[in-house]
C-alpha cells in the first residue's frame, strides 16, 4: 500500500538514494492517480487515438487513472480509445455499458477514468444521445441491428399491412396491425422488412413482414373471393420468442367504413364516409383512397400502403 508520508528536514540518517527512491515512488503514485489532458485526438469517431503527456510508463494504464478528452467526431456505435500508440481500450458509460450511437459528438469534453479494463465516462455524454434507436420503413428495406446495446435491450417491431381497395359498391378493408416485443439478442445482424402495398381495382392489400418473425395481413379488397371488404387478419409469426399484440383492420362497407384503433380503418361506399383509426390510416370515403398506413380504399378507390417502425431501447 502506498504511503502519504515523506522525508523532510527533520528526518535523520537519510541517505540520498533513499530520499530519491521515496520521492520517485510518491511521484509515480500521483501520476497513476492523476487526471491528465489528452491531446492530438485523431483516428475515427468510433476508434479514437490520442496522446498523453507524460507518456505512460511500463505499467501502462492503471486502475483509477484519469483523463480529459475533447472528442473530434460523432460516434456511430461502440467506441475505443488508443493512447500513445498502445492497445485499443473500450470506452463505456459510467455504469459500464457500451456507448450507443451519438453518445459522443465533436467538441464534447469528457472526464474519463480507467477501471482496470476500460475507460468509463464519468461526465460528458451528448445531451442528444438517443435513448431509442428508431428505424422506420415506408417501403421494402433492411433493418440493421444497432451496435453498442445490451443483448437484453427491448425491441418493438410495429407493422401495418396494406389496405384493400374498393369496388363500385363497397369500400375495402383496412390493413391489420401487429406488434412484436422481444430482445435484441433474438434478432440477426439484419432483418428483411417488406411493406404491403395498397390494393387496387377491388384487390387485397399486401402483407407487411419483419424477417421471419411477424406478419401483418393486408385488408381484403371489395372484390375478394372470400371475406370481401373484411379488414386484415391479425398476424402470423416465425421462430423468435417474444410477445405479440395485434388487431384487425376495420371492415369496408357499402355504408360508412368501420373504425379501427391500431389497424387501418375500412373504406366507405359510394358517397359514404370512411372509418377512422387512432394509430393507423383512416379509410377512404367513396371514390377516395385510404390514408397511410393501411387505410382501406373507398368505393372505386385504392387502399393505402402499410409501414413498419422498429424501436430498440
Amino acid at each position: 500500500m502506498s504511503e502519504r508520508t515523506t522525508f523532510n528536514e527533520t528526518s535523520v540518517d537519510v541517505a540520498g538514494d533513499a530520499l530519491l527512491a521515496q520521492y520517485a515512488e510518491r511521484v509515480k503514485t500521483l501520476f497513476d492517480a492523476s487526471t491528465l489532458p489528452l491531446t492530438g485526438v485523431g483516428g475515427t469517431a468510433d476508434n479514437v487515438t490520442a496522446t498523453m503527456d507524460p507518456a505512460l510508463d511500463g505499467d501502462g494504464l492503471v486502475r483509477g487513472m484519469g483523463a480529459v478528452i475533447e472528442w473530434a467526431g460523432t460516434s456511430t456505435g461502440g467506441v475505443t480509445l488508443t493512447i500513445n500508440g498502445g492497445s485499443a481500450v473500450p470506452v463505456l458509460d459510467a455504469s459500464g455499458a457500451a456507448l450507443v450511437a451519438g453518445a459522443l459528438e465533436a467538441g464534447l469534453m469528457s472526464l474519463l477514468q480507467f477501471d482496470g479494463a476500460a475507460w468509463r465516462i464519468l461526465s460528458g455524454l451528448s445531451s442528444s444521445t438517443p435513448g431509442v434507436n428508431r428505424q422506420e420503413f415506408a417501403g421494402d428495406g433492411t433493418w440493421i441491428k444497432p451496435t453498442g446495446m445490451s443483448p437484453d435491450t427491448t425491441v418493438r417491431a410495429m407493422l401495418w399491412a396494406g389496405g384493400g381497395a374498393g369496388n363500385a359498391t363497397n369500400g375495402g378493408g383496412g390493413g391489420a396491425f401487429v406488434e412484436w416485443i422481444g430482445r435484441l439478442a433474438d434478432l440477426g445482424i439484419t432483418e428483411t422488412v417488406a411493406i404491403g402495398q395498397g390494393g387496387t381495382s377491388g384487390g387485397d392489400g399486401g402483407n407487411t413482414t419483419f424477417g421471419g418473425i411477424a406478419v401483418a395481413y393486408g385488408g381484403h379488397g371489395a372484390d375478394a373471393s372470400s371475406n370481401p371488404r373484411r379488414g386484415g387478419g391479425a398476424f402470423a409469426m416465425g421462430g423468435a420468442s417474444g410477445t405479440f399484440n395485434q388487431t384487425e383492420g376495420g371492415n369496408g362497407n357499402s355504408g360508412d367504413g368501420e373504425n379501427a384503433y391500431w389497424g387501418g380503418a375500412g373504406g366507405g361506399g359510394p358517397s359514404k364516409d370512411g372509418g377512422q383509426s387512432v394509430h393507423g390510416g383512416d379509410g377512404g370515403a367513396g371514390a377516395s383512397p385510404g390514408e397511410i398506413p393501411g387505410g382501406g380504399g373507398g368505393a372505386d378507390a385504392a387502399g393505402a400502403r402499410g409501414k413498419a417502425i422498429i424501436l430498440v431501447g
